[in-house]
């Protein structure tokens, strides 16, 4: 089996690509570089893992808020609850025979 010789001129290509080529690919004897890449490639990771915590934080305060957003709605609820509920008691007090000030003890000794 004979090997085609190639023409003057697709030898002339050849000597031209050949160093574009050899330029694009990395140079194994450069182990600065590569130590380099190899730092510039974990702190890119180490970046990521960073970013992705900051997401799920974020996610947790905006969780957080909510909750509080709910429970402060729930205490405006029981604030107006027990308003109503003083206000109740009040007029039954009134009502009753103007005890509202009395405390525990006073209304403990008024039964025996």
């Amino acid at each position: 089996m004979k090997l085609p010789i190639p023409s003057l001129r697709d030898l002339e290509r050849i000597t031209r690509v050949v160093p574009i080529i050899k330029d694009l690919l990395p140079d194994r004897d450069n182990r600065a570089e590569s130590s380099l890449l190899n730092i510039i490639k974990q702190q890119e990771d180490a970046l990521h893992d960073k970013k992705a915590e900051i997401y799920t934080l974020r996610e947790k305060v905006i969780d957080l808020e909510k909750r509080i957003w709910d429970l402060e709605g729930n205490l405006t609820i029981t604030e107006d609850e027990l308003r109503a509920a003083i206000t109740t008691l009040s007029q039954n007090d009134l009502e009753v025979g103007g005890k509202l000030n009395t405390t525990a003890g006073e209304l403990a000794e008024e039964r025996q």
